[in-house]
């Protein structure tokens, strides 16, 4: 905290009002005080699942959102062309430009990157919080290994604009940036800019298709795979027989079914001065 304040002041930026969380439950209450105050570049940082509690209540707003990028995966971040360090993410925000880029919503709530279905949100609920602190990226391999063990697949009805399909499937992804799990390519058509969601599922059901298919997403192979589908809309609506746990930008959020939809530039951000 200390460090990003001195760095964003460097940069010529004055934060009026610096806040540094201890507790998720502050951040609702902070963000209220600065609306109410008419602050207009309301900078957060944290991880995806941070980013997705501000955005969830920053949304109808007229107000930009910095970024940066202190969590995990930080996919939203990648997808933007935020710098990960924390020095270069705090000049993005002071010289970066203010972008649209899309904005999803799953039922009652917004999402910037990803909706999961499957294997990865039960390996979420074995995240132990101790493990996801110290190790990071290790606590959600160590969480993955032991929802191997007792994991299969399920059977899937999905809508695609009200066109139906069904799958047995180990995983489906709703995407609305172009990363996931922490920096892999979800799709080769998955933009911030779109106005469409991909959704990926990968078909199968035993123990041994979910391994083939854990190191085929981990080596981003995944996109040539003839088990992964592919496909672009407006609005997906999934059912999982059984209901399965939903993620949500890495938290967990409910169970199926779920109706997403896509708001096109329905958030600002500062992004980098060059690109998309």
């Amino acid at each position: 905290f200390r460090r990003a304040m001195a760095v964003l002041g460097e940069c010529g930026l004055d934060v009026c009002h610096p806040c540094r969380l201890t507790r998720a439950d502050d951040l609702p209450r902070q963000i209220e005080s600065a609306l109410a105050q008419g602050i207009r570049l309301i900078i957060i940082g944290g991880g995806d699942g941070t980013l997705n509690a501000a955005v969830n209540l920053l949304a109808g707003h007229d107000v930009v959102l910095g970024v940066l990028p202190l969590g995990t995966a930080n996919d939203f971040a990648r997808a933007v062309g935020i710098p990960l360090t924390l020095e270069a993410a705090c000049r993005t925000v002071v010289q970066g430009r203010v972008a649209r880029v899309d904005l999803g919503r799953v039922n009652d709530r917004y999402f910037l990157s990803t909706v999961s279905i499957g294997f990865t949100a039960h390996a979420a609920r074995r995240v132990l919080p101790w493990a996801k602190r110290y190790l990071g990226r290790g606590g959600y391999l160590l969480a993955s290994a032991r929802a191997f063990l007792g994991y299969r697949g399920f059977h899937a009805r999905v809508h695609l604009d009200g066109r139906p399909l069904a799958y047995d499937a180990l995983e489906l992804v709703i995407g609305n940036g172009r990363f996931h799990s922490g920096g892999h390519l979800l799709a080769p058509d998955a933009s911030l800019h779109s106005g469409r969601l991909v959704c990926y599922a990968f078909e199968g059901l035993s123990r041994w298709q979910l391994l083939k298919m854990a190191l085929i997403v981990y080596r981003g192979r995944h996109i040539y795979h003839r088990q992964a589908h592919f496909a672009t809309a407006g609005e997906i609506q999934i059912e999982a027989e059984p209901s399965q746990p939903v993620l949500v930008d890495g938290d967990r959020r409910g169970r199926t079914p779920v109706r997403a939809t896509v708001i096109p530039g329905g958030l600002a951000v500062v992004a980098p001065a060059t690109g998309e």
